[in-house]
């Protein structure tokens, strides 16, 4: 398996877990980029470049780490889970600078499509329900896994620059289709933001 679909792999799996409350979700998404880059360093006998964007998380975790061996916690294990997220962040920067990034995009885009046209489906027939079977606590305004409209916005609003840019009929209306599900969320920030980056995406490309 290449590293693209790796990445695109464990994206598509936070997304559709973002609902869940338990640690389990959160904790899978940090194994997962754990065993991958893992996996990355072995396959390619740990001669992988480093980033330099890789230094700011891989520092938030030392301190974590020092935090905790030195006992400077007030809450330890809040500490540990920090570390543990840092650490995961720190493997997905990793992660991101070994992959096609084409290819990346294009499956992320994929991926944010499916979910936000089912999301906007059932947005309107679930009654609040997450995926048509699992209550969200809310009778209104879920779509898909994202029980808050302003977070699944911000979701949209990191697509649909990767739709526009492409230039091509079928990436245009995916990028339409998106924008419409943002509005039809709720969002107004969220739609007024869509909307600078409809106008912005065009000027800025040329």
């Amino acid at each position: 398996m290449k590293t693209h679909h790796l990445l695109a792999a464990l994206l598509a799996f936070a997304i559709l877990t973002l609902w869940v409350g338990e640690r389990w979700a959160l904790s899978a998404v940090e194994i997962g980029a754990y065993l991958a880059t893992c996996a990355i360093l072995v396959a390619r006998r740990g001669r992988v470049p480093v980033a330099a964007m890789l230094l700011a998380p891989a520092l938030m975790c030392a301190w974590a780490a020092v935090q905790w061996c030195a006992h400077w916690s007030v809450v330890p294990s809040a500490t540990v889970d920090s570390g543990l997220y840092w650490l995961a962040a720190s493997c997905f920067v990793l992660l991101g600078s070994q992959v096609d990034r084409d290819a990346f995009l294009k499956m992320s885009l994929a991926i944010g499509a499916v979910v936000c046209i089912a999301g906007t489906i059932q947005l309107f027939t679930s009654h609040g329900n997450i995926f048509w079977l699992f209550p969200s606590g809310f009778d209104r305004r879920v779509i898909g896994p994202f029980v808050s409209p302003n977070n699944y916005a911000a979701f949209v609003e990191l697509l649909v620059p990767v739709a526009l840019s492409r230039r091509k009929l079928p990436y245009l209306l995916i990028a339409a289709a998106l924008a419409a599900s943002v509005v039809a969320s709720g969002s107004r920030a969220g739609a007024a933001l869509v909307l600078a980056e409809i106008v912005a995406v065009p000027v800025l490309q040329r």
